[in-house]
């Protein structure tokens, strides 16, 4: 199945859902203040009463940057190898994100709390900083 990037602008204005659609609000901008900018191909997108299956809408999110904090609550004979079942895939991964490289999107706090907890830390102790951010999200 080919993924739609969210960067991908939407043209239709004729949708009834564009007023409400960030991909359309995306493109008015793109149009009037960029040279090129990536869109969907209006001939392949169907739109209906409740918009298409690429609409995408803004919502404020809480991300959480960087956890050393937390890792130092769990005990030191507990903290051995807590990167490999973090699932941040490899070491430099994980120590971008224990840095506050790279926002922990709701989820994976969620899943760090746990493993973290499940080694012995304090879940209360949370993370090092933390940021309220507008993401896109099918509605």
């Amino acid at each position: 199945m080919e993924t739609t990037s969210k960067n991908a602008t939407c043209p239709l204005s004729a949708c009834k859902m564009s007023g409400k659609c960030a991909r359309h609000e995306n493109y008015l901008k793109a149009k009037a203040e960029k040279m090129e900018y990536l869109t969907l191909n209006p001939d392949m997108v169907s739109h209906g009463d409740n918009g298409c299956e690429h609409r995408l809408v803004r919502k404020t999110v809480r991300m959480a940057y960087g956890f050393k904090n937390l890792y130092n609550s769990i005990p030191k004979g507990k903290a051995n190898y807590f990167w490999s079942t973090a699932g941040f895939g490899s070491e430099s991964t994980y120590y971008r994100y224990k840095r506050g490289e790279y926002p922990l999107e709701p989820e994976r706090q969620r899943q760090l709390l746990e493993k973290a907890k499940a080694r012995g830390g304090n879940p209360a102790v949370g993370f090092d900083r933390y940021s309220d951010e507008e993401v896109l999200v099918k509605p």
